[in-house]
Parts: C-alpha cells; structure tokens; sequence
C-alpha cells in the first residue's frame, strides 16, 4: 500500500515538471482545456467525553480458619452434686440468664434451713444479753451490782453478736452454694457444644457446655505484606467456607506487626 502511494507522488512530481519545461521552453503554455477538481480533505471524526471520578473494585484474596469470637466455658461451681437437669441442646440460643442446667440442691436446701434457724437462735440470744445488760447497769448505778457483773454481762453482748454475724455469714454461704445449684447463661450466644449428661455426679470445673457470646464467630486470614495497604478497618468481606457457603462480614482488626519469615500478617 506504501508502495503504489509513492509511486502515484512521484508520477504526478514528474508530470509537473514536463509541464514548467513545456512552460519555459515554448513560451507561454497552452491554456488547459480542464480546471483539476480540488483535492477533498479527509474527514476525523472526534468525539468529546466529560472526566470524571469511577471508583475501580479490587479484592485481596486469602485462606484462614474460623474460630469463636467469645466463646465461654459453662461449668459447675459445686462438687459432689448430682446434675439433674440438662435443658438446652447443641445449636440451641439463650439468653443471658436463661437457666441452661441444675444441680440437686436438696442437701444445700436443709442446710440453709437449718442454718437459718441458727441466725434466728443467736439473735434472741443477743436480745437476751441486751437486756441482762441493760438490767445490770441499772443495778449498777446504786451500787446493787459489782462492777465485774456488769462487765460481764456487756461481754455477753458482744458475744452474743459476734455469734449473729458468724450464723448470717454462714447462712450467706449456703445461699450462695445453693444459687450456683441453678446454672444460667452468661451472655446472648449459641449452644456450641454440650458435653454435660444429666444424672451424673460432677466436680467443680467439670464443663457442662459451651456457648458462644452472639452466636458470632470471626475469622483469621494470613494476608501478604504487599497487600495490606488496600486493606482497613471496616472493608466489607465475603467468606467462602469448604462447602462453598458464603458469609457476609466485615474487616474487625489488623495485626500491627508482619511474621519476619513470611512476611504475613493476620486480619480479622
């Protein structure tokens, strides 16, 4: 194509100069008997576009496990005690305070009782020493009394309320035991995993079951160094488990140090 262009410019530069020899060499040129057409310019056509801002989606891809994001450890706080009643299920959703399990309480319930009736006794006792006090100090006052009685009497007072507040503490314990006989959920959450069967004898520390707080689990993703910059707090996240299920979240928290070995850092 090149070459038929350069042929047809050198064919018509060769005609223009047989035409100014014929001018100069004949003297004055025969008038043409046609006027050449002018030579068309081509046509560029050029279309205007207005700048402006478009916002180019990128994604940084990586692997990570899945974990709980609090995850509590329900467990028995009495030991020796019979679990009665189991009632939630693994999957299951509470609430916080639902009661999750129980324990027997009948031993701790006569205990209180029993316990209970001591406060009572020991407090008519030191009503008793208050008014033999009272009484002696009266006698005291003309001289019926020796001060040693008196003294003695006001010693029983003070016994006698020391022995009140040693039966209400003791009291408070048993209550105390016996509130912990009723295991409740700690927090909104899902029932994760439940190890405890009704009818067993169980230790203090023996776990019961798990829930996790809000039914909410959070993932850990290895990120390269190189991506991190197009990563902050509060980006939108797809996750993708092993059966293909995808899960809406978003970015928590970025590790502030990368591993000296694979330059990796952790997101959540």
């Amino acid at each position: 194509m090149r070459k038929s262009h350069l042929l047809l410019v050198a064919v018509l530069v060769a005609a223009g100069v047989v035409a100014v020899l014929n001018a100069y060499g004949h003297g004055t040129a025969e008038p043409a008997a046609q006027t050449a057409a002018p030579v068309q310019a081509a046509t560029l056509t050029v279309s205007v576009e207005t700048v402006r801002s478009v916002a180019i989606k990128s994604s940084v891809s990586a692997t990570g496990t899945v974990a709980a994001w609090q995850e509590a450890t329900i467990g028995a706080e009495e030991s020796g005690l019979r679990l009665t009643d189991v009632l939630v299920a693994e999957g299951d959703h509470v609430k916080a305070g639902n009661v999750v399990a129980r324990l027997d309480a009948s031993l701790l319930k006569a205990q209180l009782a029993e316990q209970k009736a001591a406060v009572t006794q020991a407090q008519a006792t030191l009503e008793s020493a208050i008014s033999a006090a009272a009484r002696s100090n009266k006698l005291l006052a003309s001289n019926a009394v020796s001060a040693e009685t008196a003294e003695e009497k006001a010693t029983a007072v003070k016994t006698g309320q020391a022995q009140v507040e040693q039966a209400e503490a003791a009291a408070e314990r048993l209550q105390a035991e016996l509130d912990r006989t009723t295991i409740r959920a700690p927090f909104d959450g899902i029932v994760s995993s439940k190890p405890a069967v009704a009818g067993s004898i169980v230790q203090a520390g023996t776990e019961l079951m798990k829930i996790i707080r809000d039914g909410r689990l959070e993932v850990g993703v290895l990120v390269p160094e190189k991506d991190l910059a197009a990563i902050s707090v509060g980006q939108t996240a797809s996750i993708t488990d092993a059966s293909g299920r995808a899960f809406a979240g978003s970015v928590s928290s970025i590790a502030e140090t990368v591993n000296s070995t694979t330059r990796l850092a952790t997101v959540y």
